[in-house]
């Protein structure tokens, strides 16, 4: 956890500041007072552990600048509020619009010095809580972006041995001449390099997408086309499965604007 992750911050009027820390820092609590809410809110952005606010210095405006800075957490973080009140009881209104703005205990006056240590201790221990999430989060990320990495590496490694295969497939179609037996061997050896291919640029897209970099590179196509390549990375499956697969396209071209690898992987899947 960070240096500030533990820190208490405490609002209050005149000399209640200093005397409330003096008693946190006394109980053991790393305790920060703020002469001014534009100072609590800026502490608050820096990274806190908690906060605890007299009534008396809360105003409309106040409210309004803790709640602006409360709104710029991150999704996990949920900084414990502790209101203590000018009296037993808070103004009316002032508990709803504190609460709107976060997690808020209130306390009221007169108060145990052992009541509000215990509360902001158990408010430190909820927060503790909350950056435990955090730092899992930021693990699981690096997790994930790791893995990412690796995906993209294994396309591009993966790609290297189709070349050879790719023009060895080539040569293998020069030389078959009428031998059936050659010319299938050919066919198959050209279908599965295409498939490979096809295999590897999914692997590829699996890391632009985590990434955000996908593009799009639209034309107009002939969605028959688009089809027949789809049917035709699908047939070992097909075939091996013993699938039979009826595609009836009108005689017309079907022009789309669209990007036709993209649009290809839509209909194989």
């Amino acid at each position: 956890m960070g240096e500030t992750d533990e820190r208490v911050l405490v609002l209050a009027p005149g000399r209640d500041g200093a005397l409330t820390c003096g008693i946190l820092s006394a109980a053991g609590f790393d305790c920060r007072s703020c002469a001014a809410v534009d100072e609590l809110c800026g502490a608050v952005r820096a990274g806190a552990g908690a906060a605890v606010l007299a009534e008396e210095s809360l105003t409309e405006s106040t409210v309004g600048r803790l709640a602006a800075a409360l709104g710029e957490q991150p999704p996990w973080s949920d900084l414990p509020v502790v209101l203590v009140a000018a009296g037993e009881r808070p103004a009316a209104g002032l508990v709803d619009a504190v609460r709107a703005v976060g997690n808020v205990s209130v306390l009221g006056r007169p108060m145990p010095v052992g009541t509000l240590v215990t509360v902001v201790g158990a408010a430190l221990r909820s927060r503790r809580r909350q950056l435990q999430v955090r730092d899992l989060l930021r693990e699981r990320e690096q997790e994930a972006r790791r893995k990412d990495e690796y995906l993209a590496m294994l396309a591009h490694e993966l790609r290297n041995p189709l070349a050879p295969v790719s023009n060895a497939a080539y040569v293998l179609k020069l030389k078959t001449g009428h031998d059936p037996a050659l010319r299938t061997a050919h066919e198959t050896i050209a279908r599965q390099v295409r498939q490979m291919s096809r295999l590897i640029d999914g692997l590829l897209d699996v890391a632009r997408v985590t990434q955000g970099k996908v593009g799009l590179a639209a034309r107009v196509i002939d969605l028959r086309d688009v089809v027949d390549r789809a049917v035709e990375a699908a047939r070992p499956a097909l075939d091996a499965k013993g699938h039979r697969l009826a595609v009836l396209a009108p005689d017309r071209p079907v022009p789309v604007e669209a990007d036709p690898d993209r649009l290809e992987q839509v209909v194989a899947n």
